[in-house]
């Protein structure tokens, strides 16, 4: 990592930025073109240690993942970096919204409905049995 962004004991990011920087947030994007903080592309590890990170921010950056790694890896990703009372805020279009092309996933009212630690390690488990 070539940044480190802490502010009071507080990590937090604002990942696939694009060109809104957020002060106080390590501002990550897949694009070095709008020159992040950090480039990372949320599809692969997230180079953050467990449980680091107190505050997640994203914006219209998810429903540009493929539905399998979206599943298998950075909302996995998302849940290990963050501490236990870490804060999630994620802004996706609504699932009926006008489709566009590089759109992978559709996002509803209980989409993340399932997304707590109980419910994740259930489905990890069962993978072949239960839906993520």
């Amino acid at each position: 990592m070539t940044s480190k962004k802490v502010l009071d004991n507080k990590m937090k990011l604002n990942l696939g930025c694009g060109k809104n920087k957020l002060e106080g947030y390590i501002n990550c994007d897949i694009d070095p073109k709008v020159n992040p903080d950090e480039v990372i592309d949320l599809s692969k590890d997230l180079p953050f240690k467990d449980n680091t990170v107190d505050e997640i921010f994203t914006s219209h950056t998810l429903e540009h993942i493929p539905h399998e790694l979206l599943v298998e890896k950075a909302l996995p990703e998302i849940w290990r970096v963050c501490k236990q009372d870490a804060k999630i805020k994620i802004i996706v279009p609504y699932g009926h919204s006008q489709p566009v092309l590089n759109h992978y996933f559709h996002f509803f009212e209980d989409t993340f409905n399932n997304w707590c630690e109980s419910c994740y390690l259930k489905n990890k488990k069962n993978s072949d049995t239960y839906s993520y």
